[in-house]
This record gives C-alpha cells, structure tokens and sequence, in this order.
C-alpha cells in the first residue's frame, strides 16, 4: 500500500519531534507537519512468539484462517468463521474437576464424580473402556471398572476373568480391611451363619441356589466335589436312592506322576493328600510356664439339627478311608501294606527335656449311644495283631429257658441261663478258631438234663461223650465249646460251689 497523498503550503517532512503546546495559532509549517507526522505514524501487531511488525500506511495486514477456521471479506465487513460454536461457559468450577462438554455443547461443565489430584483418578460411579485401562499409581471407583482388554496397574492386571501379577515373579495378595474377611464364592457366609465367628479369614462358598433333585443325579458327572469352606444344598423334596448322589466338600488332592521313576522314601507322609497340624508354643521364655490343655490336630463332627419334622440316618462316620487300586488292562500294581489308620506315635525332637507319660494309638470315650462298641467288623475272619492286653470284658448274654435253645455265638461269647426243663441246645453262628461259653443254673427243681448240638446238625463232641450236668438245686456248670473248623469241642466244668 503507498503513502497516502498530501498538499502543504510548503513542508514535505515533519519538523515536529515532540508533543508539545503551542499556545497561540498554529502556523502554517506547523500543521504541515502535523499532518506529515499522522500519515507517517504506524503500529506494532505481535504474534505469540512475540515477534512484532510494524503496520503504517504502506503495509498491507493479511487475517488467514486456520483449522476448522476461515476469513471472508464482503465490502466493509471482514467475517471470521469457526467450525462450531464457542465455548460460552465453565460451570460447577472446583479444584481438581475434570471438565465435560454440557448438553448444550457449548458450555463445559466440572464433574464432581470425576476427579484428578495430580496422583489419583477418583471415580464415583462405573469406569468401561474398549481396550486397556492402567495407572502406575492409583485408580479408584464407587462402581465398577470395565475393560475391553486389560485393567491394570504397575502391581496387577486383571485380563478379561484373570487377575495377575504384573512385576516379575511377584505375589498376588487379597486383604480385608480391619475385622472385614475374604468372601469367595457365589453366596455370603452369612446365608449360611450371620454369628460374627464364622466371619473370619478366607472363606470358600458354594450355594446350590435353587432346591434340588437328588434324584437326577443319575450319572457320574453329576456329582458334586467341591472345593468350598461351606457348601449349601437343600433338597427340592424328591426321593432318591442314585448312586451318584455324592457330595464331597473341602476335596484336596495330591497328584502324582512318577514317571517311570523310583521314589524310595522311607516315610509314608512325605506325600499326604492332606495336612492338618496345630502349633503350640510358649514364647515367654524359661521363666514363665505355659499351658494348653488340650489341642487336637484334626477335628472332624457330624452336626445333625434343624429337623422340624422327624429326620432319620442309618450311619453317621466321622472318618471314612477307602483306598483305590485300579490297575491298566495288562499292567500289574504290587501294593504291600494298605493301612486305614496309621499312628506312629510321639517323637521327642530337639535337645530340651521331654515328658510324655501315656501314648495312645486309639481311646474312645463313650457318648449315649445304647450299645456302644469300640471295634467293629462284618467280617470274622479279620484278623488281630493286638500285641500286650491289659484287661478286656465279654459279652455276656442271657437265654430264656426253653425246651430248645439257639446260642447265637453271633451275639456274645458268652451266655448264661437257669434251666426249668430239660433243654436241647443248638449252637449256631460259631466260626472256625471262635470259643463260646455257657453257664448253666440249675433251678429250685433241679436235675434238669442238657444236650449240644450245632446248627449242621452235628453233636458236640465231649470228653468220654458226656455232657451230663449236675444235678442238685442251684448247681452250676460251665460248657466251653471251641470250633477248630472240622469239630465243635465241648468240655464241662461242673458244680461250681
């Protein structure tokens, strides 16, 4: 652009170099001048980077547009266009929001479930994302936190139904916060017990839910084995007598592949499929004793209750061992000794004293059951390799006088009867290797008779055939009968005074 065009009376350049006043009429140099001085006088136009030109009248200014933004020029008017409409306003402004687009697009709004404090993402409400979600430090959320992919930090990732740790060789570690416990599982423990004991630790639950059909446990795959602290199933009121119906919790396994190798360790607990062991100690030191007065390594109680109606039970075990040989088609499995129980006693380790005064294998302490039995068998002819006995008691048990009598040696070694009539006996159920006793009363009569046979129908055979008994009032006599499995041996001890 050039220089705008002036007549003066007689200047072509400004003598004025200073603002000052006149104080009387200007003259004629003095207003060539001054109108030299405005078509001469520019200004300075900075950019962001602080570099400046200066606009006089011979500089021509250029306005370009920029990304989404363009200039137009319509006779006087110079127009600048946006791509959209401006930001007009920030609301709800408080340190640490981060900020939102408003409904009406063009105002920004401070989200107040959305923060960042230089360290921390805070977020009241749920957190989704198409692909990963990390954070070296912290990630917090009032709802929940959804990935694509991956949510992680620099300590844990969790991708898709994994939860992992991040740093090389790491632990993973879940804690509660102060009386809280780890749940795990589909169902609280407070379905099962709402009493604050049971609220401890790490507890594993598995509901069923719904009621169930014991009776469609029709194969082996509908069994249940759980790996649960508490289970809990209720049946839908249909009968079942399947096989298959097994449930079996807390199921522990230890698998073992040898491999074609040999493995000769010495001592049959180096590989247990479970262990259960409690400590006790006493830190105090040597001058301060302790005492726990009792403590057992493993308990294990049937709890039967909550029967509104009559609830009825054939067997009750507290502990059950049923060992598995199952041999390949064609292949060979050489088991020398299967032990159902096995104690190896107490060890007295270590170099301190040692008193244990009384070691038991097995002690059973009576409860209210009407008959109680210490050891049982359906099998008699298991054999026992007791060792030194201190006392034992027999069974003995009462006939009714008759003039034929079964001894069902099946129900005690021992019985006794006071005989009103002549009596026939007939011996039954006494295996090979097995003694019974009779004891036999006279009654106020007396001179009763007696005769032995077997359930074979074969006499018992007595010394010089006699089987006589006494015969006075109130006589006693004793017939011992041992089967040593071609004969039944009797002998006769008689009148006991």
């Amino acid at each position: 652009m050039t220089l705008a065009h002036l007549k003066t009376r007689s200047a072509s350049s400004s003598s004025v170099s200073a603002t000052a006043v006149s104080g009387s009429a200007l003259t004629h140099a003095e207003l060539d001048s001054n109108l030299i001085n405005l078509r001469d006088s520019s200004w300075g136009l900075a950019s962001d980077d602080s570099t400046v030109v200066q606009v006089s009248d011979d500089k021509t200014i250029k306005i370009a547009g920029g990304t989404n933004i363009t200039t137009a020029l319509s006779g006087d008017t110079f127009t600048i266009t946006g791509a959209a409409a401006p930001i007009t306003a920030l609301n709800n402004k408080t340190a640490n929001r981060l900020t939102t687009i408003g409904s009406t697009t063009t105002e920004l709004d401070g989200e107040a479930n959305l923060t960042f404090d230089g360290s921390t993402l805070a977020i009241t409400g749920n957190m989704t994302a198409s692909t990963t979600i990390g954070a070296t430090t912290n990630i917090t959320a009032g709802g929940s936190i959804t990935a694509g992919t991956t949510i992680g930090n620099d300590a844990i990732s969790l991708d898709d139904n994994v939860i992992k740790a991040s740093r090389s060789n790491d632990d993973l570690c879940i804690e509660p916060s102060g009386t809280g416990y780890v749940n795990i599982g589909n169902a609280k423990i407070e379905s099962y017990n709402s009493n604050a004991r049971w609220q401890n630790g790490v507890v594993r639950i598995y509901d069923e839910g719904s009621e169930f059909d014991f009776n469609a446990q029709n194969s082996s795959s509908e069994r249940k084995y759980l790996h649960a602290t508490i289970a809990n199933v209720k049946s839908d009121g249909t009968d079942s007598s399947q096989a298959n119906n097994r449930w079996r919790n807390a199921y522990n396994i230890l698998d073992v592949d040898t491999n074609g190798a040999q493995i000769t360790q010495t001592e049959v607990r180096n590989f247990a499929g479970l262990v259960a062991e409690v400590d006790v100690k006493n830190t105090a030191g040597s001058s301060n004793a302790g005492k726990l007065s009792n403590a057992c390594a493993g308990f294990f109680n049937g709890y039967i209750y909550g029967n509104n109606s009559q609830l009825d039970m054939d067997n009750l075990v507290g502990c059950e061992t049923t060992h598995f040989s199952e041999s390949t088609s064609g292949q060979t499995i050489n088991i020398t000794n299967a032990f159902g129980y096995r104690y190896n006693g107490i060890a007295h380790d270590g170099g301190g004293t040692h008193n244990t005064t009384n070691d038991y294998c097995l002690f059973y302490n009576p409860g209210s059951g009407t008959n109680k039995y210490f050891l049982d068998t359906d099998n008699d002819t298991v054999q026992s390799n007791v060792g030194t006995l201190f006392k034992y008691r027999e069974k003995i048990n009462a006939l009714t006088s008759s003039s034929t009598i079964t001894v069902d040696c099946s129900l005690a070694p021992v019985h006794s009867i006071t005989l009103g009539v002549n009596t026939e006996f007939n011996i039954s159920n006494l295996g090979t290797g097995q003694t019974c006793q009779i004891i036999c009363t006279q009654d106020g009569t007396g001179s009763r008779t007696a005769s032995f046979g077997t359930d074979g129908s074969a006499a018992v055979k007595f010394p010089g055939g006699s089987s006589t008994l006494s015969t006075g009032v109130g006589d006693i006599d004793v017939i011992t009968i041992f089967n040593d499995g071609t004969n039944f041996l009797g002998n006769l001890a008689k009148d006991f005074a």
